[in-house]
């Protein structure tokens, strides 16, 4: 296996057999404003079925 970089003044080319790859968890941040309140029954709509990222 091989690994050629393509920033090669800040990555080495590598050759080997094993590669380490390490992934850290994120922790995404999602908020969104709450809709106001509808009667049970409603049919929901625009307003309550958008929930996009801020």
């Amino acid at each position: 296996m091989n690994f050629t970089p393509t920033d090669a003044g800040n990555y080495s080319t590598v050759t080997g057999t094993t590669v380490i790859i390490n992934v850290n968890k994120a922790n995404p941040v999602i908020t969104w404003t709450n809709p106001s309140a509808i009667t049970y029954g409603t049919a929901l709509g625009a307003a309550q079925l958008n929930a996009s990222p801020m």
